[in-house]
């Protein structure tokens, strides 16, 4: 019905077990990875239009496997 469903995956460790609360299929996990994006690009811009006078951004040369604003970043350098 109307009640919110939460996704969830939880990792134990770098190669450990993988458990998750519905099957990767489930249309639910492409909505909560979509609004987790728009969430994550809200709050980098909130965090860059705090800057009063100057903004430096480092990231690493590698990107990171784990998700993180440098995703954002480099599609933002794209032009995508």
């Amino acid at each position: 019905g109307g009640k919110t469903k939460v996704w969830w995956t939880w990792k134990m460790g770098k190669e450990g077990a993988d458990w998750r609360n519905a099957p990767e299929a489930e249309a639910g996990w492409n909505v909560d990875l979509q609004e987790t994006e728009r969430e994550e690009t809200r709050l980098l811009y909130v965090a860059m239009t705090r800057a009063r006078s100057r903004l430096e951004v480092l990231r690493p040369a590698k990107a990171p496997t784990f998700p993180c604003w440098d995703k954002l970043l480099r599609s933002a350098e794209a032009g995508q």
